[in-house]
């Protein structure tokens, strides 16, 4: 799987063949199928492992004891810590699920992550912490921003990502940033 999970990332579903796959784990093309059927198999199991890691940071539920813009901020940090060292994976879901390639991912990590968001975009709404917006978009446009940070050029500086990604939603949404600092001070008063 480690060896399918690095040639889907790098070159695509369907760039990546089976004997490629059997290449790069230094296996004979044979034992593939002694644990896959087909290239559609070994794909659902690497994106279904992603998918375990990115699990417990959206379905952690929201805190309403926390300002919107305190949890959407904590939010952000959690998942950002938590997918950068799979960026690998988290590009290739994402990828997958734009191009609505087999096998198909249900729930879709883009629906997921933007499911997360919705409940602390609406609980703003409603608190008046957040300008008045069509939750759903801005949930998935969030999202989608998420995605496209953690998709570009890789940086070791996950606190700079994070602080850009909390500027970026927390502006948009007419709420003053966080940054990390704040998230470290506000988790220390809590």
């Amino acid at each position: 799987m480690g060896a399918a999970r690095t040639l889907f990332a790098r070159d695509g579903f369907e760039s990546t063949t089976i004997a490629g796959i059997a290449e790069a784990a230094d296996l004979g093309f044979g034992t593939f199928y002694l644990y896959f059927r087909d290239k559609a198999e070994i794909l659902r199991a690497v994106l279904d492992e992603g998918k375990r890691e990115v699990d417990e940071v959206l379905l952690e539920a929201d805190d309403p004891g926390v300002p919107a813009g305190q949890a959407l901020a904590r939010f952000s940090e959690r998942f950002v810590r938590t997918v950068s060292p799979h960026r690998d994976v988290m590009a290739l879901m994402w990828l997958m699920a734009i191009k609505h390639l087999a096998p198909p991912i249900e729930p879709d990590l883009p629906r997921m992550l933007g499911g997360a968001i919705r409940p602390i975009v609406e609980r703003g709404v409603a608190e008046g912490a957040f300008l008045p917006v069509n939750a759903d978009l801005t949930s998935r446009l969030i999202a989608s921003m998420h995605m496209s940070v953690l998709m570009g050029p890789s940086s070791d500086d996950v606190d700079a990502i994070i602080d850009a990604i909390c500027e970026l939603e927390l502006r948009a949404l007419g709420a003053p940033a966080t940054t990390t600092a704040t998230i470290e001070e506000q988790e220390k008063t809590r």
